[in-house]
């Protein structure tokens, strides 16, 4: 669980008062909700930059020297077009178990907490523009997108292209995905019929990408200790000097106090044993002389756990679309414990589908079994969700505890509204009439 502070960034003026610190909690399942404008996707894109920090600092080494610059700030928060936010004024921090970090007067700084045992997540920020991926079908042909856009246009077309992700069912409307290498198109289609994505309805524009890019992920992290695939050349070359580094430690350690060593050392280019990996080796759990263990190596080396970060899941969706979406989200959540999901809405849909999974959940803690209703794969624990409102500068909490719920009348105020200018129409023509 990470807790974040913001103050004074973009339209975050006063930040979360709740508490006395200002800090609020970004948990297994994170909900932000708020008129188009006051803030809820500022909070997620500046939550995606920092969780990136800390994996760029924690797992690629980056250091202070490297990160405390101006430029360094202004790059990392031009990635999602958020760094003209950040003023003099702004104070942002975020902290866990494994670091603390600060931004003040336009600079980083940061504390290592605990970085033997930090877990590497796969961090995909998931935009409301993925429709574009519907329409548009060579991608490195597009100029002057924001950096964020490119990239999940990039992981997209991995996606879709994947042997693995073809004929793969969609979420909603009984459909299955695929990509035509012949036509260069994604392709939707049922037993009756199929048709290019760029020519189906707004609604399926919008949910293809999500569900393709989540499901991708998700699907890499399941099978990870099975077989993982470097990005890179470099990446692979990066794995295995520090692999043997932190091997040669752990065989010296273990050769002092025996008559042999377990096997001969290896020779200049030669690894111990190669990927992919299975159980881990009989040496690899105790500690080495600093702490480590083979285990906290491969979770903060490789992408061990997948933090989805999702705007707007209900777009273009018909409501029964939208909680298909929202179930689907939430098994992909609940495949690893170490997985977060944040989410912006604007819908009462969302939040309502929410609130039946912490309810299922709920009964099945009580010993009450809710499965008939909701699969555990789609039970929420309510201590694992946080749910915020962003109005006037400000984020509030809108969790119900006495209930164990997520108050919906904060998006759905608008329902009231509507029924009482009803009531008021009702009053006047029967009023007349009588």
């Amino acid at each position: 669980m990470a807790r974040l502070k913001i103050k004074n960034f973009g339209p975050i003026k006063n930040g979360y008062t709740d508490s006395k610190d200002g800090f609020f909690e970004v948990g297994k399942l994170s909900i932000f909700v708020g008129e188009q404008g006051a803030g809820k996707s500022t909070i997620a894109k500046l939550f995606s930059s920092l969780v990136w920090l800390e994996k760029a600092i924690l797992s690629l080494g980056k250091t202070k020297s490297e990160v405390s610059t101006q430029t360094y700030l202004k790059k990392l928060l031009s990635f999602h077009r958020i760094d003209s936010f950040c003023t003099d004024k702004s104070i942002v921090e975020f902290k866990d178990d494994f670091i603390k970090i600060k931004i003040a007067d336009k600079k980083i700084d940061f504390e290592l907490l605990n970085k033997l045992e930090y877990t590497r997540p796969q961090i995909q920020y998931i935009p409301s523009e993925r429709n574009l991926a519907g329409v548009v079908n060579r991608f490195s042909q597009l100029r002057m997108m924001p950096d964020s856009l490119q990239n999940f246009l990039s992981v997209y077309d991995d996606a879709i292209r994947d042997s693995e992700m073809q004929d793969s069912d969609s979420p909603i409307g009984n459909l299955k995905v695929r990509y035509s290498k012949r036509k260069e198109k994604t392709e939707i289609y049922t037993k009756d019929y199929s048709m290019a994505l760029d020519e189906a309805a707004s609604g399926f524009q919008s949910a293809v990408p999500l569900f393709m890019v989540t499901k991708y992920f998700s699907d890499s992290i399941k099978k990870l200790r099975n077989e993982y695939k470097f990005k890179s050349v470099s990446e692979q070359k990066k794995f295995t000097q520090e692999y043997q580094k932190l091997m040669k430690q752990m065989v010296n350690s273990y050769s002092k106090d025996l008559e042999e060593p377990f096997f001969n050392s290896p020779q200049k280019n030669e690894i111990f044993f190669s990927l992919p990996v299975g159980d881990e080796p009989f040496f690899g759990e105790p500690d080495n002389h600093n702490g480590d263990t083979f285990k906290n190596f491969v979770k903060r080396t490789i992408n061990s756990c997948f933090y989805n970060i999702v705007e707007e899941p209900e777009q273009n969706l018909f409501p029964n679309s939208q909680k298909s979406m929202v179930l689907f989200l939430l098994r992909c959540l609940n495949e690893n414990k170490r997985n977060s999901l944040v989410v912006t809405t604007h819908s009462p849909y969302v939040m309502e589908t929410i609130n039946n999974c912490i309810y299922a959940g709920t009964l099945q803690q009580k010993g009450i079994d809710a499965k008939s209703a909701l699969p555990i794969s789609e039970q929420l624990n309510y201590d694992d969700v946080f749910a915020y409102a962003v109005k006037n500068g400000k984020i509030v909490s809108i969790k119900a505890d006495d209930i164990k719920q997520i108050d919906p009348s904060e998006i759905d105020e608008c329902s009231k509204d509507i029924n009482d200018v009803y009531s008021k129409l009702c009053d006047m023509e029967y009023g007349v009439e009588n």
